[in-house]
């Protein structure tokens, strides 16, 4: 059910009280949620850079930024260089990136061991890229507080669904904008409560948002691809993600548009799609797609060739690669159910994880406001909450299977 506002608890404490025999001036208050903290003056900033002239650009970056992706159309980078002349990007990739992994779907600061290793340097950065965006314009989408460190902050997640409503087939249900947050307020709750025990950041607001009817159902690539494009420009820095009917039919339970996803509203490769079907898992798949919206990928994925199983691993040194696989739903997939992390794209039996250099990745995103300075650094990796439940065989697949962004 819809969590209780907080003066609902104040009145329960207090009638509480008062049967115990306590008094509850003093007693209920201690009840009362502790006031939230101040968020950072700064936080997530979108800068227009223009569409440049040709196939080079400058753009600068501000103390205290703790990350920041390029957006825009038609923007392929070749070279990204800061100010002391250190490459970031070299021939089209982050330097350092795997030869058999495809690239990020957005340029973005921090994407591999290399490109975090080098930290951000504020001043003139500069840009090669391949090939003109045609007149497109750029966008400079970056994180940053007073100190460039990570103190926590706060995630507002939006919730798009069909005017009309989406029919959820398993349960008979239509899920409408009037009802979204009812119907799916115990995954949302897990959710936040899994994103601040793993991450450190915290429940924001949550906002439904009601969209045209041709976004319920996913049929085919045009559907998928308009979808992804679907969140409001002129929105605020967030989450956001569509409920839709279609995902199990194209293999996948929830689906990122790229890894990293723009994170700009209103952006084409900016909305995250999640089958109304899954609603049992919808906290540990709508988890699992913002970490690929901040730029994260599968630690392990597999292709079959030849009837060989050719294996692709993420760009970092410090998760584990699963070499061994199962069939599923007429697919493979890797099968390395004892493992625990996040990204990984089967089903686990275990609290969900991330390594210091994800979430080193995760962090620097502009997706959430972050809190003040004033607030002890969030150094270590906090990992806890209740366990994930496995799906049953059948859905296994769908469950965590993510698609690739191409």
């Amino acid at each position: 059910m819809p969590r209780p506002d907080a003066s609902a608890r104040t009145d329960a404490a207090a009638r509480a009280a008062s049967d115990a025999g306590r008094s509850p001036d003093t007693d209920a208050g201690a009840l009362d949620p502790p006031p939230a903290p101040a968020l950072d003056s700064f936080g997530p900033s979108v800068e227009r850079l223009g569409a440049p002239p040709g196939t080079a650009f400058s753009f600068a970056v501000q103390d205290g930024t703790l990350g920041f992706q390029l957006a825009g159309a038609n923007l392929w980078i070749d070279t990204l260089t800061d100010p002391r002349g250190r490459a970031y990007y070299a021939d089209g990739l982050p330097v350092g990136w795997p030869s058999a992994l495809y690239g990020p779907g957005s340029p973005q600061a921090f994407m591999n061991d290399a490109t975090v290793a080098l930290g951000i340097v504020p001043g003139e950065w500069t840009a090669t890229l391949l090939a003109s965006t045609g007149g497109a314009p750029i966008s400079l989408v970056a994180q940053r507080d007073h100190d460039g460190m990570f103190h926590g902050g706060v995630l507002d997640l939006y919730l798009y669904v069909a005017r009309g409503g989406v029919t959820d087939p398993d349960r008979g249900v239509t899920i409408a904008p009037g009802n979204v947050v009812a119907e799916y307020a115990e995954g949302i709750d897990r959710f936040f409560d899994k994103l601040s025990r793993l991450v450190g950041i915290d429940r924001g607001e949550v906002t439904v948002i009601a969209v045209d009817d041709r976004y319920a159902a996913i049929d085919g690539d045009a559907e998928e691809d308009a979808a992804f494009g679907a969140s409001q420009a002129g929105l605020g820095p967030g989450y956001h993600a569509m409920l839709v009917r279609g995902g199990y039919e194209r293999g996948w339970a929830g689906i990122t548009p790229a890894a990293p996803a723009e994170q700009l509203a209103g952006a084409p490769r900016s909305t995250v799609l999640m089958d109304v079907r899954g609603r049992d898992y919808f906290d540990f798949t709508l988890l699992h797609e913002l970490g690929h919206v901040t730029g994260l990928y599968h630690p392990s994925d597999v292709y079959v060739e030849a009837g060989v199983s050719h294996f692709l691993h993420d760009p970092l040194g410090d998760t584990s690669e699963c070499t061994r696989t199962t069939a599923l739903m007429g697919e493979t997939f890797p099968a390395c159910f004892e493992e625990s992390n996040l990204m990984a794209s089967y089903a686990m039996t275990r609290p969900p994880t991330l390594s210091p250099t994800q979430l080193a990745i995760f962090r620097s995103s502009a997706v959430y406001r972050p809190y003040t300075a004033d607030r002890p650094v969030v150094r270590s990796l906090r990992i806890g909450g209740p366990g994930l439940r496995p799906p049953p065989p059948d859905v296994a697949a769908r469950w965590t299977h993510c698609t690739p962004p191409g």
